[in-house]
């Protein structure tokens, strides 16, 4: 299901607990993935922001605005912000952030390439015997 700038702000009560039973029950008992999509990350419903699992991010023109982004999606903001500068430099390049557990590639830029962390998990396999 694909939900693309869903106006949640004018929802009613009635919407908005169909909303939150879609995110939060629908989503996980009947095997359906919902896709949000926003211009602006605040504009994100929070029951939409809590229940997810994948952030598609694109950096915002504020820098106030990719602090707050980072502690929403779980990020510290020096990681983010190192990645926005030195990986995910072109204007249209994007940061997937992926929470699932199990994930072969947690950080990826463009949805696909995987971006390796100074200090991640990964680096700790190497063998040092």
């Amino acid at each position: 299901m694909i939900l693309d700038d869903y106006e949640y702000s004018r929802a009613n009560k009635a919407e908005e607990r169909k909303l939150a039973t879609l995110f939060r029950y629908t989503s996980t008992h009947r095997n359906l993935s919902i896709i949000t999509s926003y211009q602006v990350f605040f504009s994100i419903p929070s029951v939409a922001r809590k229940c997810a699992s994948i952030f598609l991010l694109y950096k915002p023109r504020s820098k106030q605005d990719l602090t707050m982004i980072s502690n929403r999606v779980g990020m510290e903001i020096d990681d983010i912000q190192e990645i926005f500068r030195n990986i995910c430099t072109n204007r249209f390049d994007s940061l997937l952030i992926d929470h699932t557990p199990d994930t072969p590639a947690p950080l990826r830029k463009n949805v696909f390439q995987k971006i390796e962390m100074a200090g991640s998990d990964s680096d700790s396999d190497s063998d040092s015997d």
